[in-house]
C-alpha cells in the first residue's frame, strides 16, 4: 500500500471529496452510503485534523447522506504514525451523531502499530460492539471490499 517514497496510495483512483488543510486526510463519499477517510501521507494523528474530522468531514457526509439509512466508514490509519492524546479525546466526543448512523465501521490499523496497540483497538471494536456498532480491523483491500464501497462523483 505504500511507495517506496512513504506516500500512501488513494484507496480510490479518484480525486478525494476533502482534504484537510495539512494534506494529511482525505475523505471519499461513497456507494453503499459513507465515507473512507484515509491518511494520505504519514504522520500523527494531531489535534488539528481531529478537529478538521469532526468539523468538517463528519457534518459533511450527514449532508451529503441525510435521512435515516446506516452509513459505512473506513478509517484507513495505516500510515499514522502516532497521535496526541487529546486528539483522540477529541474524536470520542465529536462522533456521537455519526455513532448513531454507523451501520458497518472498517479500521485499517498503522502499519507500525505495536502489538499493545493493535489490542486496545481490538478491545475498543469489541466495546463498539457490544453499544451495537458493527466494528472490524482489517487490512486495507479486505476493508474496502467488505464494503463493496465505490467512490461516488
Amino acid at each position: 500500500m505504500t511507495s517506496s517514497g512513504g506516500e500512501t496510495r488513494a484507496v480510490f483512483q479518484r480525486p478525494p471529496h476533502l482534504v484537510d488543510p495539512s494534506g494529511t486526510l482525505a475523505v471519499w463519499f461513497t456507494e453503499p452510503p459513507g465515507m473512507v477517510v484515509q491518511f494520505a501521507r504519514r504522520g500523527p494523528c494531531t489535534v488539528e485534523l481531529a478537529e478538521w474530522l469532526v468539523a468538517t468531514a463528519g457534518p459533511r457526509v450527514l449532508e451529503r447522506f441525510p435521512g435515516p439509512e446506516p452509513l459505512a466508514f473506513v478509517l484507513d490509519l495505516s500510515q499514522m504514525v502516532g497521535r496526541d492524546p487529546r486528539a483522540r479525546a477529541i474524536i470520542t466526543e465529536g462522533v456521537g451523531t455519526l455513532a448513531a448512523r454507523a451501520g458497518r465501521t472498517v479500521v485499517v490499523p498503522p502499519v507500525s502499530a505495536t502489538r499493545v496497540y493493535l489490542a486496545s483497538l481490538h478491545v475498543a471494536a469489541s466495546l463498539a460492539r457490544v453499544l451495537g456498532i458493527t466494528v472490524s480491523v482489517e487490512p486495507l483491500p479486505q476493508a474496502v471490499h467488505a464494503l463493496h464501497a465505490a467512490p461516488l462523483p
